[in-house]
């Protein structure tokens, strides 16, 4: 993800085992963090990833997520 022209929503994390739903979505356990792959040629891309450490995730678990990328129109 981009900054400068992206912005990301995220709706639900959802783990569903068997037929309980449980909500994981905890805004403040997010990590944003800044990879730079080309770091070492001095080149930089200033895009974004957040990350998420899902606890309690078992075999056979399904992990269902949604979220919305936006782009903002740069005038």
């Amino acid at each position: 993800m981009d900054p400068s022209f992206q912005e990301l929503i995220i709706h639900q994390i959802t783990i569903q085992r068997g037929t309980d739903r449980m909500d994981h979505l905890d805004l403040s356990k997010f990590k944003i963090i800044q990879q730079e792959a080309d770091l070492n040629r001095q080149i930089y891309n200033g895009a974004l990833s957040a990350v998420l450490f899902l606890e309690d995730v078992r075999s056979g678990d399904r992990i269902e997520y949604a979220f919305t990328l936006r782009e903002r129109t740069l005038r």
